[in-house]
């Protein structure tokens, strides 16, 4: 437990900072795509959740593979292909939590047009702990890509 602690604050943070650029671009995406969509249905919002995370992705892997997770030398595609996993799961729990926080709840009622925004947006900052602990775990080990030793 003492390890999980050592390395949570630190690479959280700067997991946090990445990720809050890149979801402030991510959303500023999707928030276009609604001006953009015909009509505001169900539908049509994960069609601009999809779309605007499928950006995220490229983005954040880019950015944490530098900024976060230090690494310096040339893209590994198998660390790609797991960031790629990584963020999938990360897609399916921001989607579901999205139109769940939409669409189960009374979001709109007391946010009207901004009930989508704030709900990728919610989403999206509830999926990150999950997604940093499997990128920490499986992308981006503390002592090397692809090292299976001392990954917390």
């Amino acid at each position: 437990m003492k390890a999980v602690l050592s390395w949570f604050p630190h690479k959280y943070i700067r997991f946090l900072f990445v990720g809050g650029c890149v979801g402030i671009a991510t959303v500023a995406i999707r928030e276009g795509m609604a001006r953009l969509l015909p009509e505001d249905t169900p539908e049509y919002y994960l069609v601009s959740v999809v779309v605007a995370y499928g950006f995220g992705i490229i983005a954040s892997f880019l950015l944490h593979w530098s900024v976060t997770f230090g690494r310096h030398h040339q893209i590994n595609v198998g660390v790609f292909l797991r960031f790629f996993g990584v963020a999938l799961a990360g897609l399916a729990a921001t989607s579901g939590l999205s139109l769940a926080i939409r669409y189960a709840l009374p979001t709109a009622a007391y946010l009207a047009a901004y009930s989508g925004m704030f709900s990728f947006a919610a989403a999206t900052l509830c999926a990150s702990l999950l997604t940093y602990l499997l990128n920490n775990y499986f992308v981006f080990p503390s002592s090397g890509v692809g090292d299976s030793s001392n990954r917390f």
